[in-house]
């Protein structure tokens, strides 16, 4: 897929376009993009033992159209009109023809979009913090690593058209339906119309009343975790009665004190867990990935990663 129509996408409406083209991703997805693609490891729910749900109330709906490439070309034809893609006039549709000219180049058309955003972000990063600190202590599956994403933010629209070429002599046809005309320009195109390709070297995403396509996914900057690193954070267990009790106290111990009980779990509420250390965790500590933030891990890798006296190491 192409990297501008991703920019392109991101420019207009502030979401992440999902590649290949047609995956659709579920809010509360933890993951971490790698070549462009989201890669899932889980969820919220089974990695922190947090339930996100959406925003009560309507968002406002977005429409968009893009186009790029060098070379590209729409051209509308009438019906009966021959062209280089369609010689023959009796067969000539009244229809759209797309050259795209190089590779990378795309359309895409988008119609009614609203985005649906997560609640309870306050407990999701307070989350992340437990799971991060206590990464060596908590099984696999529950840990948490430097370049894991959530997704916070769900994308859904009426009509998603998306086209996006990699060879430069790929070439696509776009013909009317029942429900709408032949496109004339970029801005027309909609999900009930016919597509087909001379070239098959195109991706594609052509769906109707379709959600999860594009996402707003949240990470913690890279900062916060060296600030995180350094803090001496110790582990709360419920006691009878509900009560919170420290199990280590020393703050000189550090890291040495952070040795966990036998039956390491993560505390019955994060908030309480939080609040009896008097840690501050603002939602300001996460930010929203960008088209310039989707690569690949480099360092640290999955599960590769324990706490040290002098922060986090690499085993």
């Amino acid at each position: 897929m192409s990297t501008e129509m991703v920019k392109a996408f991101y420019k207009k409406a502030k979401v992440i376009l999902l590649e290949p083209l047609g995956t659709k991703v579920r809010l509360g997805s933890v993951g971490y993009f790698n070549k462009g693609q989201w890669l899932e490891l889980g969820s919220t729910q089974s990695m922190l033992g947090v339930q996100l749900t959406f925003r009560p109330g309507a968002t406002e709906s977005n429409s968009f159209d893009s186009k790029g490439g060098k070379g590209f070309k729409f051209e509308a034809r009438a019906k009966g009109e021959p062209s280089s893609l369609v010689p023959d006039a009796v067969k000539a549709e009244a229809r759209a023809e797309i050259t795209f000219g190089s590779s990378g180049a795309f359309i895409l058309n988008v119609k009614d979009q609203t985005v649906r955003s997560a609640t309870k972000l306050q407990d999701l990063i307070t989350a992340i913090r437990f799971a991060y600190r206590f990464r060596a202590n908590l099984p696999q599956g529950e840990r948490w690593e430097r370049h894991y994403a959530v997704i916070v933010g769900v994308a859904a629209a009426a009509s998603v058209t998306a086209l996006s070429s990699s060879s430069r002599s790929a070439n696509a046809i776009i013909s009317g339906s029942a429900k709408a005309a032949a496109p004339t320009s970029p801005a027309d195109l909609d999900a009930s119309m016919k597509v087909s390709f001379t070239k098959e070297s195109v991706d594609s995403l052509w769906r109707a009343d379709v959600s999860g396509y594009a996402v707003q996914a949240l990470v913690i900057k890279p900062s916060i975790f060296k600030r995180w690193d350094r803090e001496d954070v110790v582990y709360l267990e419920p006691a009878s009665g509900g009560i919170a009790r420290v199990k280590r106290k020393s703050a000189k111990a550090g890291r040495k004190s952070s040795r966990a009980p036998s039956k390491f779990k993560r505390p019955g509420s994060y908030s309480v867990w939080a609040k009896s250390l008097k840690l501050q965790i603002a939602t300001s500590n996460a930010e929203f990935v960008t088209p310039s933030r989707m690569r690949a891990p480099t360092s640290p890798a999955p599960g590769q990663w324990t706490p040290s006296r002098r922060g986090a190491k690499r085993r």
